[in-house]
């Protein structure tokens, strides 16, 4: 899979179509109509995750394109966390973990799923 990164625009434009995968241009435009965007607006999202492959159009249904994710979402979304963690925090989980740790106001649950998931990761080692 080549590199990319997905704007916060087009994550809205992926979570349309993992949710409701090959679908036409028409259905995502009635489904986004809370974010007000226009019809090319959407159509120009679409086509960049196009060229990012990350979307694949169907254009053997006429003039009615279908659309549907490249990739799956969990594959996307862990993508986008390591981008993250590196554009941000320099690749260092730790510094990461903790920042979230101290800045979050994290709750005693959250505190609590927090170490389990730490707990976990050291048992699986």
């Amino acid at each position: 899979m080549d590199e990319y990164s997905i704007s916060e625009s087009e994550w809205k434009i992926m979570s349309v179509l993992w949710k409701t995968p090959n679908i036409e241009l028409s259905e995502i435009v009635d489904k986004l109509t809370e974010n007000e965007w226009s019809y090319s607006t959407i159509k120009t999202l679409l086509k960049r995750l196009v060229n990012k492959n990350v979307v694949i159009v169907d254009k053997s249904h006429g003039k009615n394109f279908r659309y549907k994710p490249a990739v799956e979402e969990h594959e996307c979304k862990i993508k986008e966390a390591k981008n993250f963690l590196s554009k941000v925090f320099d690749n260092s989980i730790s510094l990461f973990v903790s920042t979230l740790a101290k800045e979050s106001n994290l709750s005693r649950k959250e505190q609590q799923e927090l170490m389990n998931i730490i707990n976990k990761m050291e048992d699986d080692e």
